[in-house]
């Protein structure tokens, strides 16, 4: 899955297709089809206006008539806003610094890789694999801010620095790329 990745110690891996889907509209609807194909029943213009483990309340907004549904479970998939569906879950956008490289020079990983940042068992840097040969080098982990910050040399560095240490191949800080 990550051919030149440091093979000793490891103990363990898996497989994660994270920032690999190219269009998020179709895999929705492949999800609700396939449901469909099980059974499921797929309701359409509804806004959820309160979920709990095995009750939705929604709203039809064609009609504007509110009803709660029963479930043996119900999973509450709206990622960094899902705070606003049930305030008990505390959840906030953070943001980070990723690298371009060359995917080759890894060669050619077909799954993430994942590592601790300095002993850390909160802080990972992680290789995804991205189309039209690249990969992504990257540490998402500070808080989002309403400004977008200039990352400076030092924030990219720093993390090409620590990477060649998963590798059995260096990574040149010259092949970085950078466009605004």
């Amino acid at each position: 899955m990550c051919p030149t990745g440091f093979k000793q110690g490891l103990k363990g891996a898996w497989v994660n297709y994270d920032g690999q889907m190219v269009d998020d509209a179709r895999f929705v609807t492949a999800v609700a089809r396939t449901a469909a194909g099980y059974g499921a029943k797929i309701i359409t213009r509804a806004e959820v206006t309160n979920a709990t483990g095995d009750q939705v309340t929604f709203t039809d907004t064609l009609h504007n008539e509110e009803y709660t549904i029963n479930a043996r479970a119900v999973i509450n998939a709206t990622g960094v806003w899902a705070g606003q569906l049930d305030e008990n879950i505390k959840v906030h956008p953070a943001r980070g610094t990723h690298l371009v490289l060359d995917a080759e020079k890894l060669g050619n990983p077909e799954g993430a890789l994942t590592v601790p940042l300095g002993g850390s068992i909160s802080r990972y840097l992680f290789i995804l694999p991205a189309p039209h040969r690249r990969c992504y080098l990257g540490l998402t982990d500070e808080d989002n801010g309403d400004d977008i910050p200039d990352v400076p040399y030092t924030g990219t560095h720093g993390m090409s620095d620590k990477a060649p240490s998963w590798f059995s191949t260096d990574i040149p800080t010259l092949d970085l790329w950078k466009w605004q």
